[in-house]
């Protein structure tokens, strides 16, 4: 499979990390399923090739043509099932509520684009009838620059973007300048992103650290962890089990190719 990310214009880069696109046939990709861990951000996928299955309550379920993934606090199992041509938008972690609003921040569900947009969702399947995925990218940038943005407050915005960095030495100066309570800002916060800040931090320090280490970096392990913001490797531990179910050494044996993929740590 041939996986391309392409530029982000300055427009929508307030709201989009990344601009991606999939190609390739099943063949090429491993037998075996792969997990897809959370990564702190929601994706919209658009798919004009043969869908994916993804194991849902111990069944391949197909994936729809085009739908959008809320936040994930849980590893998915993905295979695909033939040739494949897919155009993916990564989202900020405050992405979805700034494009789409705040019904459509709901993690852990994968919603149909049809549910959130219907005009939207009929344009890009009549797009994608003429176009292959790169071909794709000018409409889809174009659909979504003419859409009305709803703000993220600049405070609130602060305080997810120190999360995400995981520069945590300044929250409480960040907590200050928001001009909230604890609990305000937790709901503030759970409103935009889709998660609460202690399990968005979790998340955001394990796949920086899981990224790190397919990447082949070679500081060692211990200050990997360090660096992503782990106490020790039994904290990482504990934390990469919670999330996939499966400890280190069973991870890290798989064959994994989509999860190099759909990160939106790196």
């Amino acid at each position: 499979m041939e996986y391309a990310e392409h530029p982000v214009p300055a427009a929508l880069s307030g709201a989009i990390r990344s601009l991606w696109t999939l190609q390739g046939d099943a063949f090429e990709a491993p037998a075996e399923p792969q997990p897809v861990l959370p990564d702190g951000c929601a994706e919209l996928i658009l798919n004009g090739g043969a869908p994916f299955e993804e194991l849902r309550d111990g069944e391949w379920q197909q994936q729809p043509a085009r739908f959008l993934y809320g936040q994930l606090t849980k590893a998915i199992q993905l295979r695909p099932t033939a040739a494949t041509a897919i155009v993916g938008v990564r989202f900020q972690p405050w992405g979805v509520y700034h494009v789409f609003g705040p019904q459509a921040v709901r993690a852990d569900e994968r919603s149909a684009l049809a549910e959130i947009d219907a005009a939207l969702d009929r344009h890009l399947e009549d797009e994608f009838r003429k176009h292959g995925p790169i071909e794709l990218l000018p409409q889809l940038i174009q659909a979504l620059e003419a859409r009305s943005m709803k703000p993220v407050e600049a405070a609130l915005l602060r305080f997810i973007q120190a999360l995400q960095a995981i520069e945590t030495g300044q929250l409480d100066a960040l907590k200050a300048d928001a001009a909230l309570s604890e609990r305000q800002l937790e709901r503030r916060f759970l409103a935009v992103v889709g998660l609460r800040p202690k399990l968005f931090v979790r998340i955001i320090r394990l796949r920086r650290l899981i990224d790190l280490l397919h990447a082949g970096d070679t500081k060692g392990f211990a200050a990997l962890a360090h660096a992503a913001g782990y106490f020790d490797q039994p904290h990482f531990n504990r934390d990469l089990k919670a999330f996939t179910g499966m400890a280190p050494r069973a991870y890290f044996r798989q064959e994994l190719v989509l999860p190099d993929y759909f990160s939106g740590v790196r």
